[in-house]
């Protein structure tokens, strides 16, 4: 075949590749980010032990974390609560786990920084049966100072994808724990507290609920929790703070979203498919006479190639 001949054949089949490549990423960018987030928290090691002095305070290794550290004099402990409907009831979600098919794990990351975050993911293990009616509930108490008395503020907008679907408030020393009224009643109220909305303030105690229609066999269903001393959220349209009355510019902001289940595998392929695809494109993307073609992905790959054979190409 002649250069030119050669030439115009490597075109076509970059021509044919690139509309592969295209085909494989033109899926929705909220598909994209699920995916991508994802694999992301794959990354982050699994929590499992006390994290150190960093959240002063101690991690149980079931998804529970006391003692976090906010603003100047704050304190914060998480509770996370499972409800589903095959079990009917609302338990540690570990508990829920023992006796289905489902599985449960965690990830922190962010202390130290403008926001921190817990990453909790709930996986459907079986390979023929759902599971319907699901509820995660996060529980929040929250101390400003060692006065236990906290000025909370709902900011409640129109719900979104992902936001959070109740709230609760509830006074820890009147009302009890939040988590006793959840188990309770398998659902948060969108209540606030009537002693919370006073001007004395109250020891706060705040939850957040997700829920969840089904979660299909091989699917992933993932809730990320976020606690910030700089008002930073997760969920700008939905969330809870807490102003310390006794220590100024001591703040939380409480917020969190969901990611829509995706099957594992499907989220497997699909990245598969669009890395492998690049890599092709890249590999094909030179002209007969050895020159990169002008793009970054082809340079960055020829460029590997030549360092690793000493300079061939």
């Amino acid at each position: 075949m002649s250069i030119a001949g050669s030439y115009k054949h490597n075109r076509s089949i970059l021509a044919d590749l690139q509309r592969g490549v295209e085909q494989e990423l033109k899926m929705s960018t909220t598909r994209l980010t699920r995916y991508l987030q994802v694999v992301a928290t794959a990354l982050i090691p699994m929590t499992s032990s006390a994290l150190g002095a960093v959240l002063n305070g101690a991690d149980h290794g079931n998804g529970s974390i006391d003692n976090i550290a906010y603003g100047a004099t704050g304190l914060v402990s998480l509770t996370p609560l499972l409800f589903v409907k095959a079990v009917g009831s609302t338990e540690d979600p570990n508990v829920i786990a023992s006796s289905t098919d489902l599985s449960f794990s965690y990830r922190v990351t962010g202390f130290g920084s403008t926001i921190a975050t817990v990453l909790y993911s709930v996986r459907n293990d079986s390979q023929i049966a759902s599971f319907d009616d699901l509820r995660f509930i996060v529980d929040a108490q929250a101390d400003g100072s060692n006065t236990f008395r906290d000025q909370p503020q709902i900011v409640w907008g129109t719900a979104k994808s992902g936001t959070p679907d109740h709230y609760q408030i509830a006074d820890f020393t009147f009302d009890g724990p939040l988590s006793n009224s959840a188990e309770s009643l398998n659902t948060l109220t969108d209540t606030d507290s009537t002693l919370c909305s006073t001007s004395n303030g109250c020891d706060a105690d705040l939850g957040l609920q997700w829920n969840l229609g089904r979660l299909a066999p091989g699917q992933i269903w993932t809730v990320r929790v976020g606690l910030s001393d700089t008002g930073t959220t997760l969920s700008p349209n939905r969330y809870l703070q807490l102003n310390s009355i006794d220590t100024a510019g001591t703040a939380l902001a409480f917020s969190g979203i969901a990611v829509v289940p995706e099957s594992s595998t499907l989220i497997g392929i699909g990245l598969g498919v669009a890395v492998f695809s690049l890599i092709a494109y890249a590999r094909r993307a030179r002209d007969p006479l050895g020159n990169s073609a002008l793009t970054p992905i082809a340079m960055f790959w020829n460029g590997w190639r030549s360092r690793r054979h000493g300079g061939a190409t």
